[in-house]
C-alpha cells in the first residue's frame, strides 16, 4: 500500500500535466508573434502593441483571484470548463476581429478564461501527488509550463510567418480543443487534496484573514521574474529585426532545453535543502542570461543567453 501511495507517475497526473501543457502552449504560440502581428497589420506604435500583453496579464490577475475564493467554496469544476471555454471562444474570436479593440476585446476574454483554467488544473494536480513527492512532483507538473514557455514562441512565430495568421489561429485552437476530452473524465474522479504539509513559516503562527505575509517575499520574486519573460516574450522576434538576428524565436527553444535538464533536479533539491539552495543560483542563471542576450548577434550567443536565462528559470 505504501508503494502505491508514494507513485508519482498516475495516469491523472500525466493527463494533468499534458493539459497544463496544452493550456499554456495556447497562450504562448499566440502571445510572442502577436506584437509582431498587431505592429505590422494595423500599423500601431510600441505603446499599442505593448498593451495587447498588458490587457491580457491583469486580466488573467483578477481572474485568478476571484477564481481562487471559487475553488475554496467547493465550484472547481465550474471554474475548469467555463475557463476553458472562455479561453476557446476568445481564441476563435482573433479570426474575427478586424479592428485593435476588438482584438484587445478578445485578450481580455481570454486573460480571464485562462486564469481561471491555469489557476484550476495545479490544483487539480496537487491532490494527485504524494505529499511526501510535492516538490518534486510538482517541479515536473511546473516542466509543461515551461515547455510551452519555451516552444510556444517558436511554433507560433514559425505559423505566422509561412502560413498566416489564420493558420496560427486555427492551430491554436486545435491545441485548446484538446484539453476538454483530456480533462473531462478526470473532473469527477480527482478529489481535492485532504491535507497539505505546509513550511514552516506558514505554521509557525496562528493563521489569519487576507493575503499571507510570509507570501509577499515569493511573490514579488515571481513577479519580477515574470516581467523578465513577459519583455521576451513580447519584443524578442522586434529586437532581433533591430539587430539583424535571424530566427530570434529560437532562443525559446534554446531555453527550454535548459528548463528540461533542470527541473527535476532542482525539484529533488528542493525536497532535501528547500529553496534556499535554489534561489541565489537561479537569480545568477537570470541575470547572466539577460546579460548576455544584451549582447547577442549571433545564433550561437543567442543560444548560449538562452541556456543560461533557462537554467535559472527552470530552477526558480
Amino acid at each position: 500500500m505504501e508503494d502505491i501511495k508514494e507513485k508519482l507517475w498516475t495516469r491523472e497526473f500525466i493527463m494533468l500535466t499534458v493539459c497544463n501543457l496544452l493550456l499554456f502552449l495556447n497562450l504562448q504560440m499566440v502571445l510572442s508573434p502577436l506584437p509582431g502581428y498587431v505592429k505590422e497589420h494595423f500599423h500601431a506604435g510600441a505603446f499599442t502593441v505593448s498593451m495587447f500583453t498588458t490587457v491580457f496579464a491583469l486580466s488573467a490577475i483578477i481572474s485568478r483571484l476571484f477564481s481562487a475564493k471559487a475553488l475554496e467554496k467547493g465550484k472547481r469544476n465550474t471554474i475548469l470548463f467555463l475557463g476553458l471555454i472562455l479561453a476557446f471562444l476568445a481564441t476563435l474570436g482573433y479570426l474575427w476581429s478586424g479592428t485593435l479593440a476588438l482584438l484587445l476585446f478578445m485578450r481580455i476574454l481570454f486573460g480571464v478564461g485562462f486564469g481561471m483554467g491555469s489557476t484550476t488544473l495545479p490544483t487539480m494536480a496537487s491532490g494527485v501527488i504524494p505529499i511526501r513527492r510535492l516538490g518534486e512532483g510538482m517541479g515536473y507538473f511546473g516542466l509543461s509550463t515551461s515547455i510551452a514557455l519555451s516552444l510556444g514562441p517558436v511554433i507560433g512565430s514559425m505559423l505566422l510567418e509561412k502560413q498566416g495568421f489564420p493558420s496560427l489561429v486555427y492551430a491554436t485552437l486545435i491545441v485548446i480543443a484538446l484539453i476538454f476530452p483530456l480533462v473531462y473524465p478526470l473532473a469527477k474522479k480527482v478529489k481535492p487534496p485532504v491535507s497539505v504539509s505546509l513550511p514552516e513559516e506558514f505554521t509557525a503562527v496562528p493563521r489569519k484573514k487576507g493575503f499571507p505575509k510570509a507570501l509577499l517575499l515569493p511573490s514579488l520574486l515571481n513577479m519580477l521574474m515574470s516581467v523578465t519573460y513577459g519583455g521576451l516574450l513580447s519584443f524578442i522576434n522586434l529586437f532581433g529585426k533591430e539587430v539583424s538576428l535571424a530566427n530570434a524565436s529560437l532562443f525559446f527553444l534554446f531555453n527550454a532545453v535548459a528548463v528540461v535538464l533542470i527541473r527535476p533536479i532542482s525539484g529533488k533539491i528542493y525536497d532535501k535543502k528547500g529553496h534556499k539552495a535554489l534561489l541565489i543560483p537561479a537569480a545568477v542563471f537570470l541575470i547572466g542570461g539577460l546579460w548576455l542576450l544584451s549582447y547577442s548577434t549571433s545564433t550561437g550567443f543567442l543560444a548560449l543567453a538562452a541556456l543560461c536565462y533557462g537554467l535559472g528559470f527552470g530552477t526558480a
